[in-house]
């Protein structure tokens, strides 16, 4: 019997049936109900073995030699036929026989078989009926269902996957050509035969390349399928009936009066491969309801977000195969083929690529030219004259609605639109191209309005100790209107506009080098804004300003943080006081970030600010919605910019930030711009890189770790650039035969890198820093201050209500004095309270927070094992003058949860990561094996702790064997 269950496969209460009872429940998926007085009946069937008697005895001219498999409607023999050909022979339940629309099911299977004609299908022999069985007659597959290798194996590797796949795409495509829809594709239709299982095992090889053979695997069971467009003598699905199995079934197969289309089947088979990378089916709730439930209104988590390791083009390819909607989804099994023939090949997704339009729009351009003499370097102007999102605000253009267009097996297309002068705008947007404080530029095709396409390209030229800025709009309009709207718009109201800009940022920079304070960047205190005047409130509003500050400071709060966030207040831009986000401004004018974040949460307490949470989209990292509340944060998110669904994760995704409150004054939080350098902090370059082209970048790359990569493909690379270096030129080549894991050492300050595209796509290239620490203040972080928890506790994840988090690093640490001597238990509590709140601050300032103590020990979390394992050197170092120090690592999913009003964690991260430091010894680090090679060995190499051994240890707990690596500081 199959371990999954079928809609059919349920009781009364929507459980899973035992052994006894599946039959009682099998004939409700025909269209019938179950009725008391015929679960006696059909217990006699069972009671009676039918199928027992078979074996041994022949059907027809097939001999049935031992009983393969059975399910809800029939049971399969092992058989032979008149010339001992071996075949599998599926024999109707006889006690479903008397129900037509049964017998009419069974016999649109034989049907639909003896239509295919492919090795991707299980061929038919025969169809039959003798002594009142009815049977069909198919070739034998010797093997085994995907489902069941996947219990005996688990997860399969990432190749392997996309190999399987690509077979059960191209084997379904077979069908969706022939207008058949299978409907009910899942690990255990998927059959694989002996020899491929042998291959299969054999590919644990990471050298292992290969292909399976044709027919190799196979689609099975046929009993749901139904054509595109079906005949009414084929159509025997009650009008109210649910096809399909739970787990794996699409959201319109469970809705009464939803279409039903190919792209159902490639749900279903993106949640196959779901299942095939991370050992379990995307929605796993084993109750009835609740998994239709799931389907219809929860999304399942990324494979990236559960620490699955597969590469972001195929958990971008299962996420889209995963889509509530089917107009979001694949169309077909051909197009999910294609992106995973894509993905194989090492070729380019669907992601950003387009044709520029100077190559098919030509004519005569107009070109407007801005050029500004300023004192700032062009370090100190980048930040700000390529922040589009304020540039645009301040001069004066409005703000932009932005769409996506999906077009099938082309560029997924993201539109802007606008009014300007009351004439419409529409766009293509394509990617933004920048190298970090020399240049950027952006090209837009427009769709509507009397421009055909135009580019802007903002240029930082050091000129002496300042910087000579250049900013170029190249237009070519339509028509005698086109060229006089731009003429007016963009000659002059604009020009005039980004020359009054850039220099007020100069003066700004300028100003802010004269300053006496050395921790606040350039000109960015409170009341400084480089790209807007300020703003005075009425007397009446700051007087209700400096009232609320007032009572702030009785509630010792620091008095410099009170201080710039009333100027803050008083005279910033609105869209400035429209999203404050602690730690950035904290970073910005240089005050510890706790006590920024302190003043945030008691200025909103006494009405001087509101909060609201961003959720941020992992891709263009751009808010793409927010909630008041965070009981408001559903479960999964939608970018409707980049198409693509994500988990709303509470530890990285969803983000709390402050505004002004609408009684103090208005804010703005309209968008402007996306997709530009500001939004991506941690790109030092982006380039779009034509078909079959070649691009030299000159790069001013800092010493530092940089990854250089694309979104659209799985290739990764990894450069360190150090002064200590001698090279200062380097290549680098995206095509399918692409290796290169790491490029050597470059020289810091000047780099010359040469990008080669040997796709027929464009392919978006970016230059990234590894170590980049974002400004996000996210939901977990500060559901840790107690400040919080105190102020919003119906903020607090309720008890009933448990957030799965996919990453966390729980550092453990057991402290004990030196010398115990003879102390009274009031001394020992003391010194324990001082060890306490050594370790406090210590985690605190490496970005973590103490979640638990007792006794002892503390368990801190992390967002970043870095910061986890740099705290616990620090404490290991601690132990040689002021304490005995054991430290133990690990990382993870979790549960947190609202606890009597406290924030916990749960989960077998956190319980092994206790009993990892019960193992450790004093001065010891204790890592797992996987922490330590997944995210210290590779993302953290310059953590000065070296591996000194490596065990493996029991973990009582969980019975099982555990690696470890052991560290000393």
């Amino acid at each position: 019997m199959n371990s999954e269950h079928s809609v059919d496969d349920r009781d009364a209460d929507g459980q899973p049936p035992d052994d006894s009872c599946d039959l009682i429940a099998a004939p409700s998926w025909y269209g019938e109900e179950i009725h008391p007085s015929s679960i006696g009946r059909f217990r006699d069937c069972l009671d009676d073995g039918w199928s027992e008697h078979l074996i041994g005895n022949r059907l027809g001219q097939f001999e049935l030699a031992e009983k393969i498999g059975e399910g809800a409607m029939g049971v399969v023999f092992r058989g032979t036929g008149p010339s001992r050909t071996e075949v599998a022979v599926k024999v109707l339940r006889p006690e479903l026989a008397s129900r037509p629309n049964v017998v009419e099911r069974f016999r649109k299977e034989a049907k639909l078989l003896a239509k295919l004609d492919s090795p991707a299908i299980t061929r038919i022999v025969e169809i039959g009926e003798d002594r009142g069985l009815r049977y069909i007659v198919m070739e034998l597959v010797r093997g085994i269902s995907l489902r069941e290798h996947i219990r005996r194996h688990g997860p399969l590797d990432e190749r392997i996957a996309l190999q399987i796949v690509r077979e059960i795409a191209a084997n379904l495509d077979v069908l969706h050509q022939s207008e058949i829809i299978h409907r009910d594709i899942k690990p255990s239709n998927i059959l694989i035969d002996a020899d491929s299982i042998q291959n299969l095992d054999a590919t644990a090889d990471a050298r292992w390349t290969g292909q399976f053979p044709e027919g190799a695997i196979k689609i099975s069971d046929f009993g749901l399928a139904r054509f595109v467009t079906q005949s009414e003598s084929m159509d025997v699905t009650r009008a109210d009936a649910v096809i399909g199995t739970l787990q794996y079934m699409a959201p319109e197969q469970l809705l009464r009066d939803s279409e039903i289309s190919t792209a159902a089947d490639v749900y279903s088979v993106g949640a196959t491969l779901f299942e095939m990378l991370s050992g379990r089916p995307p929605m796993e709730n084993g109750s009835l309801f609740n998994l239709a439930d799931q389907h219809l209104n929860s999304r399942p988590p990324r494979l990236t977000a559960m620490s699955v390791p597969v590469s972001e083009p195929v958990s971008d390819l299962v996420a889209r195969a995963l889509e509530k909607s089917p107009a979001h989804r694949f169309p077909d099994a051909a197009a999910f083929l294609a992106e995973v023939d894509a993905i194989i090949n090492g070729q380019p997704t669907r992601l950003d690529s387009y044709q520029g339009p100077q190559k098919t729009q030509r004519g005569k351009t107009i070109v407007y030219e801005i050029a500004c003499e300023l004192e700032a370097s062009p370090q100190a102007l980048w930040p700000h004259v390529s922040n589009t999102e304020r540039i645009n605000r301040a001069i004066d253009l409005p703000p932009v609605e932005y769409t996506i267009e999906d077009q099938r097996n082309s560029a997924i297309r993201k539109i802007g639109t606008v009014r300007i002068l009351n004439v419409g705008f529409q766009w293509l947007e394509y990617p933004f191209e920048w190298v970090e404080t020399k240049r950027f530029s952006i090209l837009r095709q427009f769709i509507r309005g009397p421009l055909k396409w135009m580019t802007s390209t903002v240029e930082l030229h050091p000129n002496g100790g300042g910087t000579r800025l250049v900013h170029r709009i190249e237009v070519l309009p339509s028509g005698v209107f086109g060229r006089l709207l731009a003429n007016y718009q963009i000659g002059l109201q604009s020009a005039r506009k980004f020359k009054k800009v850039y220099h007020r940022i100069d003066a700004i920079l300028s100003k802010g080098r004269a300053s006496t304070s050395p921790n606040r960047t350039e000109g960015q205190g409170a009341g400084q804004d480089p790209f807007e005047s300020s703003r005075t409130l009425s007397s009446k509003k700051t007087g209700q300003v400096d009232s609320i500050i007032g009572r702030l400071a009785d509630r010792n709060l620091d008095r410099s943080v009170l201080m710039e966030l009333s100027r803050l207040i008083r005279h910033a831009p609105p869209q400035v006081v429209g999203r404050i986000r602690p730690i950035e401004l904290a970073r910005r004018l240089g005050f510890p970030r706790h006590a920024v974040i302190e003043a945030c949460l008691h200025a909103t307490d006494a009405g001087l600010l509101q909060h609201q949470w961003d959720i941020y989209c992992p891709s263009c990292k751009v808010p793409t919605t927010h909630v008041r509340e965070l009981s408001e944060v559903a479960d999964h998110g939608r970018c409707q910019v980049c198409d693509l669904e994500f988990r709303n994760d509470l530890a990285h995704q969803v983000e709390i930030v402050f505004t002004a409150h609408p009684k103090i004054r208005s804010s703005d939080t309209r968008v402007y711009c996306i997709g530009g350098p500001w939004h991506l902090p941690n790109v030092v370059a982006q380039c779009l890189l034509d078909p079959k082209s070649t691009r030299q970048l000159l790069l001013p790359l800092a010493e530092g770790k940089y990854r250089i990569r694309s979104p659209q493909l799985s290739i990764s690379v990894s450069l360190v650039v150090d002064r200590q270096a001698r090279q200062e030129m380097t290549e680098i080549e995206f095509s399918e035969s692409s290796q290169i894991a790491e490029l050597p050492p470059l020289r810091d300050q000047f780099q010359s890198m040469t990008i080669k595209n040997d796709f027929h796509r464009d392919v978006l290239v970016r230059i990234e820093r590894a170590d980049y620490q974002t400004d996000i203040l996210s939901a977990t972080d500060v559901a840790s201050f107690s400040t919080f928890r105190r102020l919003f506790p119906n903020e607090l994840p309720p008890v009933d209500h448990p957030i799965s988090i996919p990453e966390v690093t729980f550092l453990v640490s057991s402290h004990t004095d030196h010398e115990q001597g003879d102390t009274t238990q009031e001394q020992q509590y003391t010194k324990l309270r001082e060890r306490l709140q050594v370790v406090q601050s210590l985690v605190a300032s490496f970005n973590g927070c103490c979640v638990k103590s007792v006794a002892e020990t503390t368990i801190s979390a992390f967002h970043d094992p870095g910061d986890a394992l740099n705290a616990a050197k620090q404490l290991a170092r601690r132990s040689e003058t002021c304490f005995r120090s054991r430290c133990a690592l690990h990382s993870g999913p979790a549960v947190m949860m609202t606890v009597t009003d406290r924030i916990e964690y749960f989960g077998k991260t956190f319980v092994d990561s206790i009993e990892l430091a019960q193992l450790a010894n004093e001065g010891e680090i204790l890592m797992s094996q996987e922490t330590y090679d997944r995210w210290i060995a590779k993302q953290h190499p310059d953590v000065p702790l070296p591996a000194t051994d490596r065990r493996v240890v029991p973990l009582n707990r969980s019975g099982r064997q555990q690696k470890i690596v052991v560290l000393r500081g």
